[in-house]
C-alpha cells in the first residue's frame, strides 16, 4: 500500500509540474505573439480561443512572413474558421517550416470550445 500511495504522489507531482510548464509556454508564447501583432494593432489574450476562427493566426503568419494572404474576413461558421486555419498552416508549411504537435486537427479539436459559432 505504501508503494502505491508513493507512486500515486510521484504521478500527481508530475502532473502538476506538466501544468505548470504548459501555463509558462501559454504565457510565453502569447507574449510573443502579442508583440509581433502589435505593429497591426491586434492583440492575444488566450490562445486557446483567439486562434479559433483563424484571423489572428493569418494575421501573425502575414506579420512573420512579410506578405498578405487570402482569408474570408469575416468567418461565420465552423467550415470558414478551418478554412482560415488552413490557410495559415499552409503559408507556414510554404516556408519549409514543419509544426510539432500543432496542426489543423489541434487546432479544429480548440474550436470545439470557442464561442464563437
Amino acid at each position: 500500500m505504501e508503494v502505491e500511495s508513493q507512486v500515486r504522489q510521484t504521478s500527481d507531482t508530475i502532473n502538476a509540474n506538466e501544468n505548470v510548464w504548459v501555463e509558462i509556454q501559454l504565457k510565453t508564447f502569447t507574449n510573443w505573439a502579442n508583440e509581433q501583432l502589435k505593429p497591426v494593432g491586434l492583440s492575444v489574450t488566450d490562445l486557446r480561443t483567439d486562434f479559433c476562427d483563424g484571423l489572428k493566426l493569418i494575421s501573425l503568419v502575414e506579420v512573420l512572413q512579410k506578405r498578405k494572404l487570402k482569408k474570408i474576413k469575416k468567418p461565420i461558421n465552423q467550415h470558414q474558421y478551418i478554412e482560415n486555419v488552413q490557410i495559415a498552416l499552409n503559408a507556414i508549411a510554404s516556408e519549409n517550416i514543419k509544426l510539432v504537435n500543432i496542426g489543423k486537427n489541434r487546432i479544429i479539436i480548440q474550436l470545439y470550445s470557442c464561442n464563437k459559432y
